[in-house]
């Protein structure tokens, strides 16, 4: 039987992207054991690899058409910000342009191995502006940062500027579909436009099969969590106490957790330690991995996320995540779910599905430069239902693409009634449709927080929370937001029922 802490000591890349066999993970002094299935059974699936990368330039484009949102990982942001220009007019908050007869090289990173299968550039041609299609394209690529540069495709074009107002373009480059993480796009600029002549670029797609993250799955079972508040508990129990309280939970329903939940602000100065400390004093008692912990992490601000106000608090963030002096052998992923509920209207974060994206792909693309991303799980977390309840608003909208998230979650609670589509939407098994039938047969699927409201029936809620085992088998982590009028002791045959039904093998406890 393997060591989980032992484990992850010697071999730290067990959460990367490599692939293995299934693990088994315990904990000796509890005696149980967790398997997890194997990391490569994540599916691959069709997409634009580069959306939200970072990439960078062989030289500095023209003032007058310059790039913008730049890191210590990337040149810029708007090549890759899904924002394409179909029609004639020329923004110049929209384009990157070079000028000058020398190659041009853009070397875009996927931040992990992905499977390329085809390269567009779009820009467009203008005789006013003396701007001209290349008049040739070349795409490399390589899967480490020391490895050679592969041939993926060369081929010609012809140069064209339009004799009146402008012209959008599309460059492809199509081959044989190669695995690589860096991307390397040469372009040779037209000689007709001498010194003065522009490549005017919009936007750079690579495009091919994702490979989607499958980390720290469980093979059988399902994780057992909850957010372990001191509320709803007498002083005597308390003795004092405030925050977490994991072991009066536990005592209060008969079983152990695997997963608890815990906030934090995403906010300067409000820093990993914090987290860490958390781990320490509440989650280290019998450790070794057991009880996983998830973080629901809430800015007050979103647009600063997504044009690089925060990238110096992601990088000393997600260091400090990852460095063995300060996790001191507490090595396991944390699950981290950021700005979580964004299509609701009541976080101040939410209902700009396009900022959210910018904003997720730029936290994302740092924690992956720091080797965060493989370690830890990053979960997208919706609520159930958008409020409003509009097209531009539902959760979809919000997804920020499959390289981008590794399991997804949702918030689970009862809707009112005005809202409810229907009685059974006001509990769990109808409540989790939607996200469930749209993601779970691809991804990790989780309840990362939910519970009873006090104008439902506690009792069937609880039973249908419980019968996700038949009903809705690919829920893999089940988190019960024990606060507020969601307390669980609040109706004592609900809480019966929580202590009989959790005991089934299933809800994974170690």
């Amino acid at each position: 039987m393997i060591n989980y802490k032992f484990l992850l000591l010697c071999f730290p890349l067990l959460f990367g992207s490599s692939v293995m066999a299934q693990k088994m993970v315990s904990n000796a002094k509890l005696g149980g054991t967790i398997v997890y299935d194997a990391e490569d059974k994540g599916s691959l699936t069709a997409g634009n690899l580069s959306v939200g990368k970072f990439y960078r330039f062989s030289r500095e484009p023209d003032t007058t058409y310059k790039d913008e949102f730049s890191n210590n990982w990337s040149d810029g942001a708007k090549l890759t910000d899904e924002v394409l220009n179909t029609g004639p007019e020329l923004n110049t908050a929209q384009y990157v342009g070079w000028k000058g007869t020398r190659d041009l090289e853009i070397t875009v990173d996927l931040g992990r191995i992905q499977n390329l299968e085809k390269l567009n550039v779009n820009g467009i041609s203008s005789a006013q502006l003396n701007a001209y299609t290349p008049v040739s394209a070349a795409v490399f690529v390589k899967q480490e940062k020391n490895d050679k540069w592969i041939l993926f495709k060369k081929q010609s074009f012809v140069s064209n500027k339009t004799n009146i107002g402008n012209k959008p373009y599309s460059v492809e480059a199509a081959g044989p579909a190669m695995k690589a993480r860096f991307v390397k796009l040469v372009l040779k600029p037209s000689a007709s436009g001498g010194k003065s002549g522009l490549i005017l670029l919009d936007e750079l797609s690579l495009m091919g099969k994702i490979k989607n993250t499958w980390r720290s799955v469980p093979a059988e079972g399902c994780f057992h969590g909850a957010f372990p508040t001191s509320v709803g508990y007498s002083k005597e129990e308390l003795a004092g106490r405030k925050g977490m309280v994991v072991d009066l939970f536990e005592k209060q329903v008969g079983k152990q957790l695997s997963m608890v939940l815990w906030y934090q602000g995403m906010a300067k100065g409000r820093d990993f330690l914090e987290i860490q400390k958390h781990r320490e004093i509440h989650l280290n008692k019998d450790y070794n991995g057991v009880r996983h912990l998830s973080v629901g992490w809430l800015p007050k601000e979103l647009k600063p996320l997504a044009t690089g106000g925060y990238d110096e608090f992601f990088t000393k963030y997600f260091k400090d995540s990852v460095d063995p002096a300060i996790l001191k052998g507490m090595n396991d992923p944390i699950w981290i779910r950021p700005m979580n509920e964004f299509n609701g209207g009541w976080v101040p974060y939410g209902l700009d599905p396009v900022t959210f994206r910018k904003a997720w792909r730029r936290m994302y693309n740092i924690a992956e430069q720091l080797g965060a991303a493989a370690h830890h799980i990053f979960v997208w977390s919706p609520n159930y239902l958008s409020f409003p309840d509009k097209d531009w608003n539902k959760m979809e909208k919000y997804y920020p693409g499959d390289q981008y998230v590794d399991w997804v979650g949702i918030s689970s609670y009862p809707p009112g009634k005005k809202a409810a589509k229907s009685e059974d939407m006001r509990y769990p098994l109808e409540n989790i449709k939607e996200a469930y039938e749209k993601y779970a047969h691809y991804k990790p699927f989780m309840i990362s927080e939910g519970g009873f409201s006090d104008d439902i029936d506690p009792v069937r809620w609880v039973r249908e929370w419980f019968e996700f085992k038949t009903k809705r088998p690919n829920v893999k982590a089940v988190i019960w937001e024990n606060h507020n009028d969601r307390v669980i002791a609040r109706s004592p045959e609900a809480l019966e029922l929580y202590r009989k039904m959790v005991q089934d093998k299933y809800w994974l406890a170690n």
